[in-house]
Order: structure tokens, then C-alpha cells, then sequence
């Protein structure tokens, strides 16, 4: 009997080993990377990067997860966007989606599709850069500039944003290329905003009524 009850014991303290090592670990603050430090420093500040806004600043950002923080930018850059009373898509009630589509920044990717909890490319974000720069009265030429290797990849649509942004010094490409189809981390999101934010024209600066710089 009693060796039954120690087999039992034993089975029961290795089971509860067992669960314990495969219970999911900790979760883990992300710590931004160097080089955005100083960019999230200030996003944080202009309220680009919401209060308690705690990411993985390593991992791809989605399409939804950009649009909130472009909608802040341009609300700290002193262009409040009208919010309309509803969403064209069908996939998402996100207000500032919505508001971005109306001023004609964002677009779907099909009709009342805005895939929102897909992640946002390369080429993409530069496109929305681009459009938001517009509305900023940045001005920049996307001619005579030496094309990125990986130039013939990057979908039509997106080519002259893509050197636009270049030349703004917004957003720029790697050693091998400029990469359009990969994905964009929330760091490198958050970098380039504030950078657009920081390029806009004086005129645009001294509208602001967010923090200054």
C-alpha cells in the first residue's frame, strides 16, 4: 500500500513539474533599440506614442497599429483630422482609420476592406509618409537620385513616395536595398513619424500646438 501511494506521489510532484515548465514565461518589457530612443523620447512627448503605450518596439507593426500613431502626428503637428460619424470599412470601427481615409491618407485594400490586423510593408509606410507630408507642406523632389538596388521590386504606386521620403530624410532604405515587401517595426514607425514631424515647414511648426521640439 504504501508503495502504491509513494508511485502516486510521485506521479503527481512530476506533474506539476512538468506543467510548471511549460507554463508560459514571463512577459518581458521590450527596451527600444539605441538608435530610437531619442525618436520614442519625443513621440512620448507629443503624445505620438499614447500614455502607457508599452509595445514589442522590435516586432512588425499592423496596419491598424501605424494608423494610431499617424493619426497623433498629424493631431500634434496642429492638423486635427474631422473624424466622420462613420467607418467606410467593413473590418474595422477604428475612428482613426477612418479619419485618415477621409483626408485621403490611407486607403483600402479592397472596397470597405482595410485588412487592419495585417502588417504594414515598407512600402506601404512610405506611401503613407508621403501622403501625410502633403498635408504637412513638405516639398520634395523624388528626381535624380541614385535608385535603390532592389528599385524594380517596389510596386508602382509606392516608387515615388519611397524617394521622396528618401530625400525628406525620413525614411531611408539598407545595404541591400530598400526592401518594400518586408515588414516595419513599431521603433522604426514611431522614428519616422517624428521625423516627418520634425521636417515640416516652419509655417506648419508654428501652427503646432503640441509640444515643442
Amino acid at each position: 500500500m504504501k508503495r502504491i501511494i509513494g508511485l502516486i506521489l510521485c506521479v503527481v510532484l512530476f506533474s506539476a513539474m512538468l506543467l510548471l515548465s511549460c507554463a508560459a514565461p514571463e512577459p518581458v518589457a521590450s527596451v527600444p533599440s539605441a538608435w530610437a530612443k531619442t525618436s520614442i523620447e519625443q513621440a512620448e512627448q507629443l503624445g505620438v506614442v499614447p500614455a502607457g503605450y508599452v509595445p514589442d518596439w522590435q516586432a512588425p507593426i499592423t496596419r491598424e497599429g501605424f494608423c494610431d500613431l499617424a493619426f497623433n502626428t498629424m493631431k500634434a503637428s496642429g492638423k486635427t483630422l474631422p473624424v466622420p460619424v462613420e467607418t467606410p470599412f467593413t473590418d474595422t470601427e477604428n475612428m482613426s482609420i477612418a479619419a485618415l481615409n477621409e483626408a485621403g491618407i490611407i486607403l483600402g485594400k479592397d472596397e470597405g476592406i482595410f485588412a487592419p490586423a495585417d502588417l504594414l510593408t515598407r512600402e506601404e509606410a512610405a506611401t503613407i509618409l508621403w501622403r501625410m507630408s502633403e498635408q504637412l507642406g513638405c516639398v520634395a523632389e523624388d528626381t535624380n537620385l541614385v535608385l535603390y538596388k532592389d528599385h524594380d521590386d517596389i510596386a508602382s504606386w509606392a516608387q515615388s513616395p519611397v524617394y521622396v521620403m528618401f530625400t525628406l530624410g525620413v525614411m531611408e532604405g539598407t545595404d541591400t536595398g530598400f526592401l518594400p515587401k518586408a515588414s516595419y517595426t513599431t521603433e522604426q514607425a514611431v522614428a519616422t513619424l517624428v521625423r516627418l514631424y520634425n521636417v515640416r515647414p516652419a509655417k506648419e511648426a508654428a501652427a503646432s500646438t503640441s509640444f515643442a521640439d
